[in-house]
């Protein structure tokens, strides 16, 4: 009977992290949770739509990459690349593109909304350009002032990807955004309505499904933005070789952000949740275990030379003892042979 009834609760406790019966605390975690999703997914949604919103850009690029990057795939000279009007780095985000110029804490920001930044390397020196000149420049102007640039894209057009593949993966990807934004705002009310109105009706295991889609649209969303960029603006530099192993100089806080979304919305579920649970106790513990053994280790050898030392020094009458003791005996034993042997050298030393 007693297993039985473990079983039976073992089973029950299973059930409840699939959705199906009632939890208290899991209804609870669920809707914090989606919550936290819910802000990422706006935080994200947002990006580089003003100056404000900048410093949860998705990605960044430097105009030194473009350069060298454009220097060693053309016969355009990186003197003549170095026109005036471009920024240090480029800073996309989902709702628009923007740029820094200046390396002081006085930086002008200029940012061009862009919902999806559909946004060619060209587009990008043209808006660059555009914010440095006089509102009244014609574009003949700003397309002569550009133009090293102009050829050298077109030297390479060939060997990148067309313009609008990177489009159609962006608008993509914000579509997937917005998906999973809109599914996550409408768990919120499902969700208390679930633990009140609509309790015992509205089961959790359907909002664990709907929230398991809004993670993997997200996600999805994610991977895509970096297509784009592989394939847009980056995709220049990585045609160099010049890109490699500086990704973490390239993705900013804003995709951070993204997969902490995803994260979040995915432990929402509860199983999810308990595996997570299980592996956060399970790193802990280890990291405490590597601790001891440090601590422990360096303890243990520490002791050991301190009672060498102690033995050493208090037995033999100091640090020089050792040797006199050992001469004595030497010299004592070749007058006594059987002295060391017998019991009577055991009960002196009693």
């Amino acid at each position: 009977m007693f297993k039985r009834g473990v079983q039976r609760s073992k089973s029950e406790f299973f059930l409840e992290l699939l959705g199906v019966g009632e939890s208290k605390f899991l209804s609870i975690w669920f809707l914090i949770a989606i919550l936290l999703g819910v802000v990422a997914n706006i935080t994200v949604l947002i990006s580089c739509m003003s100056s404000s919103t900048r410093t949860v850009y998705l990605f960044r690029v430097s105009t030194e990459d473009l350069i060298n990057a454009a220097t060693n795939t053309t016969t355009i000279s990186a003197a003549d690349l170095r026109i005036d009007g471009l920024p240090n780095h480029w800073y996309w985000g989902l709702s628009g593109v923007c740029t820094v110029h200046g390396n002081t804490s006085d930086d002008k920001v200029s940012c061009k909304k862009s919902f999806p930044p559909t946004m060619t390397i060209e587009d990008m020196i043209t808006f660059a350009v555009t914010t440095q000149f006089d509102e009244d420049a014609s574009s003949a102007v700003i397309a002569k002032h550009i133009k090293p640039w102009t050829s050298a894209l077109a030297q390479v057009e060939d060997d990148l990807a067309p313009a609008s593949q990177p489009k159609t993966y962006f608008k993509a990807a914000v579509a997937l955004t917005l998906v999973s934004t809109i599914l996550s705002f409408l768990l919120l009310p499902l969700g208390i309505a679930s633990m009140s109105v609509l309790r015992g009706r509205l089961h959790r295991w359907i909002l664990y499904g709907i929230a398991f889609l809004s993670a993997m649209a997200f996600l999805g969303a994610g991977i895509l933005a970096i297509y784009a960029m592989n394939d847009g603006p980056r995709g220049l530099i990585q045609l160099s070789g010049i890109g490699q192993g500086n990704e973490r100089t390239f993705i900013g806080p804003g995709f951070y952000v993204l997969f902490a979304g995803v994260l979040f919305t995915l432990i929402s579920v509860g199983v999810f949740f308990c595996v997570a649970f299980i592996l956060v106790i399970l790193i802990i513990f280890a990291i405490m275990a590597c601790l001891s053994s440090v601590c422990g280790g360096g303890g243990s050898r520490k002791g050991d030379t301190s009672y060498n030392n102690y033995e050493n020094h208090n037995y033999y009458g100091g640090s020089g003892g050792g040797a006199a003791v050992q001469e004595s005996r030497h010299n004592h034993s070749e007058t006594h042979p059987n002295y060391y042997s017998n019991s009577n050298y055991y009960n002196t030393r009693k």
